[in-house]
């Protein structure tokens, strides 16, 4: 017995993976989703529209979020170091780096945001804790 796929079952597989692929650029490019490459042990993290945290034993590598900020807002920075290095960045939606600091430390600042930024998180062998927003 002979197998062929018909044309109707083809269609059907390409709109299922263009919806897939679809629905994959709109979660990272919302903020739904984030961009990681980094290893995590015992995160515990709150992902929001507009702020993100986390605290862990151990974050090695890095972490991208976009955060969606309604208008000219402040928002807050915290980090704590127990031990090693954690540096954030946070650029505009044009690609403008407008907050970078690299081994933050334990430390809070506030900093002007106006619209959607794209936050990134570095860490080298960092156990600790920051927050966003």
């Amino acid at each position: 017995m002979r197998m062929s796929v018909k044309p109707k079952g083809v269609s059907g597989v390409i709109f299922l993976v263009l919806a897939i692929v679809v629905g994959v650029v709109v979660a990272y490019s919302s903020g739904v989703s984030h961009s990681r490459s980094a290893t995590r042990v015992g995160y515990i993290g709150n992902n929001g529209w507009d702020s993100w945290s986390g605290t862990y034993e151990l974050l090695d590598g890095k972490m991208s979020r976009t955060l969606h900020i309604n208008g000219n807002k402040y928002i807050k920075i915290d980090a704590k170091t127990e031990s090693g290095v954690l540096s954030v960045e946070i650029k505009d939606t044009a690609g403008n780096v407008i907050f970078s600091k690299s081994d933050i430390g334990t430390a809070s600042q506030s900093i002007s945001v106006d619209g959607n930024i794209v936050v990134t998180i570095s860490a080298d062998k960092h156990s600790g804790s920051f927050a966003i927003g």
